[in-house]
Formats: C-alpha cells, sequence, structure tokens
C-alpha cells in the first residue's frame, strides 16, 4: 500500500503540476494568439471577393457584371469594385479583449456600405455637377455623362447592384472552426 509520501507518488505529483503549467501556458498563448490569426484569416478571406469577383457563403455567388470593358472614368477595368483598390485596403480588422471585428472604414469609403448591400442612389443636379458630367464626357467620350450634362431633370436616381465582399459566410465559418479545433488538439497533445 502507499502514502502519500511515497516517493512515486511525489514524482507523479511533479510531472502532474509540470503538465498543468506547460497547458495553462499553451492556453494563455493560444487566447493571446488566436484571435490575430482569426482576424488575419477573416480580413483575407473579405478581400479574396475582389479577387474572386464574388462572395462566398457556401458557394462562391459572383458579382452582376457591369456590361462595361472601362469603368465609368474611361479606364480599363481590373474588374468590378477594383478601380483604385482603396475599398479592398480599407477592410481590416481589430481585436480587443471580447471579440474580433472586420470592418471598413466608413469615413474613408463611404461608398462600402451601398456597394456590399445595394440599394438607391439620387444624386442632384447642379450647375456644378453639369459642369463635371461635361469635362468627364470630354475626358471619355462616354455618353453616359453627355446625358448627364443635359438632363432636365433636377436628380438622377438610379440602382447600384449589391456586390456583397463582407458578411456572415458559412465557409469562413467553417475555416475559424477549424483553425480553433486545430490548436486545442495541439494544446490536447501536449497533456499526453
Amino acid at each position: 500500500m502507499s502514502n502519500l509520501g511515497d516517493s512515486d507518488n511525489l514524482g507523479d505529483l511533479a510531472n502532474l503540476a509540470k503538465s498543468l503549467y506547460k497547458v495553462r501556458r499553451d492556453v494563455s498563448t493560444l487566447m493571446k494568439k488566436l484571435p490575430e490569426e482569426i482576424g488575419a484569416e477573416a480580413e483575407a478571406f473579405f478581400k479574396a471577393s475582389f479577387d474572386n469577383q464574388g462572395f462566398t457563403n457556401n458557394i462562391l455567388i459572383p458579382w452582376k457584371p457591369t456590361g462595361d470593358k472601362a469603368n465609368s472614368f474611361g479606364q480599363k477595368s481590373n474588374g468590378i469594385l477594383i478601380g483604385s483598390g482603396t475599398l479592398k485596403r480599407s477592410i481590416q480588422y481589430a481585436v480587443s479583449k471580447k471579440y474580433v471585428e472586420v470592418s471598413v472604414d466608413g469615413s474613408i469609403v463611404p461608398y462600402a456600405k451601398m456597394h456590399n448591400e445595394g440599394g438607391e442612389v439620387t444624386i442632384a443636379i447642379t450647375k456644378k455637377s453639369r459642369k463635371f458630367f461635361w469635362a468627364m464626357f470630354y475626358k471619355t467620350n462616354n455618353e453616359m455623362w453627355k446625358a448627364m450634362a443635359l438632363t432636365k431633370k433636377t436628380s438622377i436616381s438610379f440602382r447600384v447592384p449589391r456586390r456583397q465582399f463582407m458578411g456572415e459566410s458559412a465557409t469562413l465559418n467553417n475555416q475559424i472552426e477549424h483553425k480553433v479545433l486545430t490548436q486545442i488538439k495541439r494544446v490536447e497533445q501536449n497533456l499526453k
């Protein structure tokens, strides 16, 4: 019969204490590192929407094509929503103590929400806007600008189609879940 003071029991307790310390350290490291990794993965996932020209929930949902080979400024188009790249670059993640948030700074790209969700846009037609429309027509020779400059209307409304690049995604959730479970299994392996 063994007593608590036996050397075998003390060795087992010492090994258990070492294992528990190592697990505590691994979990602490994981809790610091994992939110950053999840944020970076989510940011990259949403930015990939621009390369994929559509949003992936369970499957890729392609964006509605524009029908133009050039953007409205007469420049060769590199794809839908890719003009200057500002919208894509504005997607960033932030980690707080309670959550990871991926967002677009609306003060830098106020049009982001309209593209992501779609909606109706109304533009007031003023003397200044007519000058701009004429300048764009002379620069691009795009008849759309001429029509906007010559219109008798005091405002123009048009529908912006939904071209979602951020939002709830089953695919992203599965990737994050896989990453978390893989890291947890790694910590479990250190118990053995």
